[in-house]
């Protein structure tokens, strides 16, 4: 009789699950069971007409969500015109400007840019009550949109007002983003991420969509941008946004690498739990040890991470141990101790690759590890510079008194996006451009370290309040702002650089600083 072999039967209905949840991550939700397929919304998916569900389960829903995932759906009829007389070097450059609809745009690059992006950056409108430009109308022809808004732009948007004592104020919103952030999901490489500014008004909101789209597996973190500004806001003073940062594939997202290679020191142990059982090691003769000659420790040292001595003494001697001691604490890094002290140490490395150049006994007997910094971790609070001076920079770029746009922001923060995230030939794609920060940042970068990352701005050519200094200017809508704030950024960049070193200017990014291919967005159906 043999023995009884411990074998399982693959869990295929899990496998499948997790197939769906790969292209479909918002019809995977929580069941009685673990995670189940919501099937009203695949069906939705693979359908461009509504279909209506009843079963109630675990999600965010409002009015308009099956509208907006019809809408993300649909094909469009719209394309992309090259503006010849507007761009630099066309044939050659590789940055595009795209002036229109960022719904439509998104569409339209699907195919040419699928699973191409490295990295997003969005600061969409904030909700606050104010005109709401990107009011889509998903179920009306144009005929009926045009009869029933009554105010509409040349790219048939509703410029009207979204109070917050409309009974819509978070739906409309919703519906608006929904089908924008669906798209750029499929642009994004495996490993790119996505970087949403947002502020209280629809921070938890935009979470739970982004949950939905990409999965909440891959959210990354909640960025608390300290913007060193105050706004009044009921009792307290709001010093502060969010920037929510979702992966396309979490397991894929490399940490960012750091851009010293300094060693540090970190502790080797920790407070005993499940996941850092105690355990004895067996440490040699001659190991660092950080106390003066003859200093000993004996029984049991440390408060919350508690040392045993098992064997031997542990005495300091010329700075090591002086004998052979075997320990028993909480180690955290038992495995590469193993390897430090009893294997191949010259091809030590952490989890996140980092090199380990030793681990030591500090004055107080905790194990510490020195390693070699190769990856950063930032802290979840950002500090730039001051909203003012954010602005007054850009006023002076366009040699204005006043900034051409309210609150823009900041050019640091974007660059030490791109490079926590980006190599030196991504592209970034910005599909609510606002002032073109996006671009100015990476022309910036790319000056800095010769890198060659190219960029994508969307923006709708919303128009400039008659009485700001932007359109008294000339400036009559924000794409104007945008596209000229990228040729002066870039000329101004490439002066500063060839100033330093005449004979070695590495812009990149379409080859030189400011050259930017520009597209207009315009609905070939629109004569029907």
């Amino acid at each position: 009789m043999t023995d009884k072999l411990d074998l399982q039967s693959p869990d295929l209905v899990n496998k499948n699950i997790e197939k769906i949840a790969a292209l479909f991550p918002n019809c995977v939700t929580e069941g009685e069971n673990g995670k189940t397929v919501d099937f009203d919304l695949l069906r939705q998916e693979l359908n461009h007409d509504i279909i209506e569900g009843t079963k109630e389960r675990y999600r965010l829903e409002w009015p308009g969500k099956r509208e907006a995932i019809v809408t993300a759906n649909l094909p469009t009829t719209n394309t992309l015109r090259p503006v010849l007389e507007e761009s630099v070097d066309f044939e050659n450059t590789e940055n595009l400007y795209i002036e229109g609809d960022n719904l439509e745009v998104l569409k339209i690059l699907q195919e040419s840019y699928l699973n191409k992006v490295k990295m997003i950056y969005i600061d969409p409108p904030y909700n606050t009550g104010k005109d709401f430009v990107y009011k889509d109308k998903f179920a009306q022809g144009t005929a009926e949109f045009k009869d029933d808004s009554g105010f509409v732009d040349e790219y048939k948007q509703r410029l009207v007002p979204n109070p917050d004592t409309s009974g819509r104020y978070h739906s409309d919103w919703l519906t608006m983003m929904y089908p924008r952030l669906k798209l750029a999901r499929n642009l994004l490489t495996d490993d790119g991420v996505i970087f949403i500014s947002i502020d209280d008004h629809e921070v938890d909101s935009m979470r739970k969509i982004c949950d939905e789209i990409f999965g909440k597996v891959n959210f990354v973190s909640c960025l608390i941008w300290d913007t060193n500004h105050s706004a009044q806001a009921g009792i307290f003073k709001v010093y502060h946004q969010y920037i929510l940062v979702y992966s396309k594939i979490i397991e894929e997202l490399k940490t960012p690498k750091s851009l010293n290679s300094d060693d540090f020191d970190a502790g080797a142990m920790k407070k005993e739990s499940s996941r850092h059982p105690m355990q004895k090691f067996l440490f040699p003769k001659g190991t660092r040890f950080d106390a003066p000659d003859g200093f000993e420790l004996s029984g049991i040292w440390g408060d919350t991470e508690k040392v045993i001595l098992h064997e031997g003494k542990m005495i300091a001697e010329n700075g090591m141990l002086k004998e052979d001691v075997c320990l028993e604490a909480a180690w955290t890094q038992a495995n590469q101790m193993k390897q430090f002290f009893y294997g191949d140490k010259e091809s030590l490395i952490d989890s996140r690759g980092q090199k380990i150049n030793g681990f030591y006994f500090s004055s107080s007997g905790k194990l510490k590890i020195n390693k070699e910094r190769g990856v950063d971790t930032p802290q979840t609070t950002r500090k730039y510079t001051t909203q003012g001076a954010i602005s007054k920079k850009l006023a002076e770029l366009f040699e204005l008194e006043n900034t051409p746009l309210d609150s823009p922001k900041p050019i640091e923060m974007i660059k030490e996006f791109a490079t926590w995230f980006t190599d030196s030939n991504s592209i970034i794609f910005d599909f609510f451009s606002g002032s073109a920060t996006t671009a100015h940042a990476l022309i910036q970068l790319n000056a800095e370290d010769g890198g060659n990352r190219k960029f994508i701005m969307v923006q709708l050519p919303e128009k400039t309040d008659e009485k700001s200094e932007a359109y008294k200017s000339g400036y009559k809508t924000i794409a104007e702002i945008g596209k000229e704030r990228i040729r002066r950024a870039g000329k101004k960049i490439k002066e500063e650089w060839e100033a330093k070193a005449p004979s070695n200017s590495p812009i990149g990014g379409g080859k030189e600083a400011g050259q930017t291919n520009l597209f207009d967005n315009e609905n070939r159906s629109s004569s029907k």
